[in-house]
């Protein structure tokens, strides 16, 4: 929530054209407390909730209903309402596990060839295990280079 400035400047300068208070006064206020937190938790919960039931729904239809179309319209729907579908020509629109792994909430960091990475090791993210593979045969060959010396 950002704030309005007020016309009381305790710098001496008219009509709210303080640039320190103005500075002060619209910073964003993040702060959430009491009630307003309990209400917040409370409709993050829900969203979750109702995300993971249309999941479900989904699984539902297509194992015991009208089958797999009918049950990728329950994820189809529960996206296009809010606005949410993905962008198919966004970088990897045409590729799951990518976009996946570069838009979830806390992506790791990219893979050497430039990719979103699925796992970690060392601090380096990799996109597929060949690539994991191959930095670690380097990380063991520089290991093993460094003990000759």
């Amino acid at each position: 929530m950002v704030q309005q400035p007020s016309d009381e400047c305790p710098h001496g300068v008219d009509d709210g054209a303080c640039k320190h208070c103005y500075q002060e006064a619209t910073k964003p206020s993040g702060e959430v407390t009491g009630e307003k937190t309990t209400r917040l938790i409370k409709t993050l919960s829900d969203i979750i909730h109702d995300q993971t039931v249309a999941m479900q729904s989904a699984i539902i239809e297509w194992q015991h209903g009208k089958g797999a179309e009918e049950g990728l319209n329950w994820i189809v729907n529960t996206l296009e309402g809010p606005g949410h579908l993905p962008d198919f020509d966004a970088p990897h629109g045409k590729h799951a596990q990518f976009w996946f792994n570069a838009n979830q909430a806390n992506p790791l960091p990219a893979c050497f060839c430039g990719n979103p990475s699925s796992s970690l090791w060392m601090g380096q993210g990799f996109c597929c295990d060949e690539h994991y593979r191959k930095a670690r045969a380097n990380a063991d060959a520089a290991r093993t280079q460094g003990s000759r010396t």
